[in-house]
């Protein structure tokens, strides 16, 4: 959550970043397109939403990155 929160500048956007994370680990048996669809389907902060989604791909995969991209983040909201 609280990467979630550097990155975006939302807590609210955690859940759609736990759900790339999910999807990224395989625990979700779905399509990344069908989540993208559905999100947009939503229309609620619809970019926002794809990038927490994207974001949390990213944490699943390379949580390096995503350290040093919120630390950079953070700095230059500060």
């Amino acid at each position: 959550t609280q990467q979630a929160s550097k990155l975006l500048g939302d807590a609210i956007l955690s859940n759609t970043f736990q759900l790339g994370y999910a999807f990224q680990k395989g625990y979700l048996p779905l399509e990344k397109k069908s989540i993208e669809d559905a999100i947009r389907l939503n229309n609620v902060a619809v970019e926002m939403n794809l990038r927490a989604f994207a974001w949390g791909r990213v944490a699943a995969d390379n949580s390096e990155k995503l350290t040093t991209t919120s630390d950079t983040v953070k700095t230059r909201i500060t």
